[in-house]
């Protein structure tokens, strides 16, 4: 979607501050994407710096947190993307409501979820949210060899891919709808393998699920 959208701006959500310093590292630096980043883990000038970038920027993606759903006025944004699910209605609309800002201004918005967590857009529909669906369908092969051969060769990119999962995993299994993203019912080994994991990585649930760490 990236790739079809170079002369654009987007944003894209990702559930923890792991998740965008991976991401972010990725399309950057192995891919030579035109992406910025933002979360609340970096400092106050490298965000403030970041977002004026991107205020200032005709094309490119920003890469963010929830702490870009709010309080920041960017214009012409053409798409809004949830790679991760929010955490309620209210986040949901405070993301979409990124594009579209000023007068006469459109825009549009995707959120990417998995089969067993389609029941979300019933919880969509009852704030009076209505989608069109679109399957994506596999990543393109040559994409998830680079990055797995990138996993399996830079033992930088390795760190960052683990640390990314396994917040991935914690911010799922907090989910506030755990009827919908259920962690019992997420397929590990996919999920691993978005992050370029040929092998799902060792995860002790024991003390991923009961310590208290911040994303």
């Amino acid at each position: 979607m990236l790739k079809k959208s170079k002369k654009k701006k987007i944003m894209v959500f990702f559930s923890s501050c792991k998740s965008v310093d991976f991401h972010y590292e990725f399309f950057k630096t192995h891919c030579k994407a035109l992406v910025l980043s933002i979360h609340g883990k970096q400092s106050q000038a490298r965000r403030k710096d970041c977002y004026n970038t991107f205020v200032n920027a005709d094309k490119g993606a920003l890469f963010c947190t929830d702490v870009a759903a709010r309080g920041l006025d960017i214009p012409s944004v053409d798409w809004i993307v949830q790679y991760d699910p929010p955490t309620d209605m209210k986040e949901y609309i405070h993301r979409v409501g990124r594009t579209a800002r000023g007068l006469n201004s459109s825009g549009n918005a995707v959120i990417l979820l998995r089969p067993e967590e389609e029941e979300f857009i019933q919880y969509l529909k009852r704030e009076k949210v209505y989608l069109d669906k679109y399957s994506f369908g596999d990543p393109p092969e040559d994409v998830q060899k680079m990055l797995e051969d990138l996993i399996k060769k830079d033992g930088t990119m390795k760190v960052l891919a683990r640390k990314a999962y396994l917040s991935f995993l914690r911010c799922y299994n907090k989910h506030p709808l755990n009827k919908v993203f259920n962690i019992k019912k997420l397929d590990l080994k996919t999920a691993a393998k978005a992050f370029g994991f040929t092998e799902q990585p060792h995860v002790d649930f024991c003390i991923l699920f009961n310590v208290n760490e911040k994303n």
